[in-house]
């Protein structure tokens, strides 16, 4: 089991395959970068079931980590599911530089479903790709993004005795060694669960309500911004946010972020409770990065906005925009609460 931890899938493949099996297997197989074993996998799939939607999207996966960016336009061109590959036929784009057509892949995909933060997420890229002025108006770090310090509602030592029993809780509830594969951080932990809903801490709870009274006070502010109102952040902007989900990150050295966004939310939100002294000023190790991404475009971007994490800082920005960490190397952990905040009744 230690060598091989799908054994349970593969054992129940040669007992029992269906399609519904083949998606659970494959989907983790390729998580872990096991190509070799998804490709067999696809192999005996294509054997038993044939080239249906399942293998098709399954395949364009593999391709896309393997980098075989012709062969997925190919792939989808010939398809009876043309209008299913889209998101594919998107990035396949970007690698080779076709910045028109990831538009219009990404547009039809955002009109389809204008709400998937991921949808918006290629829209704005592709604009940027283009050099198109809708990018500034959409990806505004100065207007959409806010950075506060947490520290100034408290008096004297006050915080400084509230962050040091908040850190020992969380510390308590970060009970697993690894994150799921599925999630952006590696070398790190998340908490399961829900954690403003689920705890009864007194110091979560003291949290929970400073974030949202600064935060309520900052959306009403965007809400009597100057931005146009068809802007995503306007349109999409709940009557009440809604604390959707929320959780605690514990990285350690070495740990880091993969680009990506918060598909179901509006806002998402980084809230620095630990910050261990080796990230500083000297360079962007262990810093909140905006606008790398997490597929390959033909002219390389680099992040276009950045922020220093710092013990008490938070930082609130639309769930659309892409945003990772760097690693640091050193001693200490960083720990923070995050969030999402959107409309009420949404898992994120």
């Amino acid at each position: 089991a230690a060598e091989n931890p799908f054994s349970h899938y593969q054992n129940g493949w040669m007992a029992h395959p269906t399609p519904l099996l083949f998606s659970g297997y494959i989907k983790r197989l390729l998580s872990t970068n096991n190509l070799e074993g998804a490709e067999k996998l696809l192999a005996d799939y294509q054997r038993r079931f044939g080239r249906d939607l399942r293998w098709e999207s399954a395949q364009l996966h593999l391709m896309e980590q393997r980098e075989n960016y012709e062969d997925i336009l190919s792939l989808i061109q010939s398809s009876e599911n043309k209008v299913a590959h889209l998101e594919r036929q998107c990035v396949a784009q970007f690698a080779l530089g076709g910045y028109g057509s990831s538009f219009d892949c990404a547009q039809r995909l955002h009109i389809d479903r204008p709400l998937d933060q991921y949808y918006l997420a290629l829209l704005t890229t592709a604009m940027r790709c283009l050099g198109d002025k809708r990018y500034e108006e959409l990806v505004n770090y100065k207007k959409l993004v806010l950075e506060v310090d947490l520290r100034s509602a408290y008096e004297g030592n006050q915080f400084d005795e509230f962050n040091h029993n908040l850190i020992g809780h969380l510390n308590r509830l970060h009970i697993t060694e690894a994150a799921p594969t599925e999630q952006s951080i590696k070398l790190g932990t998340q908490t399961p669960g829900n954690l403003f809903s689920q705890s009864n801490n007194s110091h979560v709870e003291q949290l929970k309500t400073l974030i949202s009274i600064v935060s309520d006070e900052f959306y009403q502010g965007i809400k009597k911004s100057a931005l146009s109102e068809f802007h995503p952040v306007l349109a999409q902007a709940p009557l009440v946010p809604f604390l959707q989900a929320s959780w605690s990150i514990r990285a350690r050295t070495g740990s880091f972020h993969r680009p990506h966004v918060h598909a179901k939310g509006w806002y998402s939100s980084a809230c620095y409770i630990d910050v261990p002294e080796v990230i500083d000023n000297v360079s962007d190790a262990g810093y909140l990065l905006f606008g790398e991404l997490p597929f390959k475009t033909k002219d390389k971007l680099e992040a276009d906005y950045k922020i220093k994490p710092e013990t008490g800082k938070l930082v609130l920005f639309p769930s659309y925009f892409w945003h990772s960490t760097r690693p640091y190397v050193g001693v200490g952990d960083r720990l923070v609460v995050a969030f999402d905040a959107g409309g009420p009744n949404l898992f994120v």
